[in-house]
């Protein structure tokens, strides 16, 4: 958005101004940013070709809004630079997957996933940032009354069904088990006990420590004490991970690091990874035992002590890790 801003300034006449802000924001990006540019590594294979395409039908079911944003600004009697400028480069956001996708994990009939959705995404935000003035600039133009009556009639007509889809969506997914807004809450029904031993790792535990608790597939309850409570965990969402890092190595490697930790009977080689990885608290929970039924948890105790307990639900802080 701060790229728009000073493109704004240059079409402005002010290109000093524009120079100056858009190369310092540029740098001190840079710098801000520099621990992720040193270690970053590309893990995509590279661009390819799409072999198929969205349906224009639903092309239209999800663009036409900015369909309309954009017939607006043509229609207006006054055509910002501006306005212009960002209706173009979120036009290019959307027809581009259309064309071209950056290869991923992802199999062919999800090529185009993460580029749609990294590009639409973007592209969605700066039109309905858009939509107010560009309205606006339509409806005080000097159009035909009939005209703007009818195309404003038309707007309002498809914005009804963009408003309800909140109204529509939400329902349709909770059903009558919709709780707010608290995206949390459904978890004290499904796990009672973990509930509340998450509760009380977001009450008591002020700075970030590191929480070993059991890996999982994605979109599943897995790596739900870190995600509940912000602070670190070993591994989550394993495909998520290869995804981000287009390798299996290091997720294997803590995968079975994690399982040793749980299952393993020496102690001196928990320690060892206690240490490795800097852990503070050890979660023990439904879905630990679900995936080590065989672990002996009062091993832990040699090592940490219980600081919560519910049910079977343990919380271990780890003695030989406490800051």
């Amino acid at each position: 958005l701060l790229f728009f801003v000073f493109f704004g300034l240059y079409f402005k006449k002010q290109k000093k101004k524009f120079f100056l802000y858009f190369g310092g924001t540029l740098i001190l990006a840079f710098l801000f940013f520099l621990p992720f540019h040193l270690n970053f590594k590309i893990f995509s294979r590279g661009i390819g070709v799409v072999d198929f395409n969205t349906p224009l039908r639903i092309f239209i079911f999800l663009w036409g809004v900015p369909l309309f944003l954009t017939l607006f600004f043509f229609l207006s009697s006054k055509k910002e630079k501006f306005f212009l400028m960002l209706l173009c480069f979120s036009w290019i956001l959307v027809l581009l997957p259309e064309i071209i996708y950056v290869k991923d994990i992802y199999a062919h009939s999800f090529q185009r996933a993460n580029t749609m959705f990294k590009f639409g995404y973007q592209a969605f935000l700066i039109f309905h940032l858009l939509s107010g003035p560009l309205f606006l600039g339509f409806l005080f133009s000097k159009r035909n009354f009939f005209l703007k009556f009818f195309l404003t009639s038309f707007f309002a007509f498809l914005s009804f069904f963009v408003f309800s889809y909140p109204f529509l969506a939400i329902p349709s997914f909770y059903g009558k088990n919709y709780q707010g807004l608290n995206g949390f809450l459904y978890f004290k029904k499904l796990y009672p006990d973990d509930y509340e031993a998450i509760l009380w790792l977001k009450k008591s535990v002020k700075k970030q420590k590191v929480i070993l608790e059991a890996p999982g597939k994605s979109y599943t309850h897995f790596g739900r004490v870190s995600a509940n409570t912000g602070l670190p965990t070993i591994l989550g969402w394993s495909t998520h991970e290869l995804l981000w890092r287009g390798d299996t190595e290091e997720i294997q490697k803590r995968k079975k690091d994690i399982k040793e930790i749980y299952q393993t009977k020496d102690i001196q080689k928990i320690q060892k990874l206690l240490s490795k990885y800097k852990i503070n608290y050890i979660f023990w929970g439904t879905l630990e035992r679900k995936i080590f039924p065989s672990a002996d948890i009062e091993k832990f105790q040699k090592i940490g002590e219980v600081v919560f307990k519910k049910g079977k639900t343990f919380i271990f802080e780890v003695s030989n890790a406490k800051n």
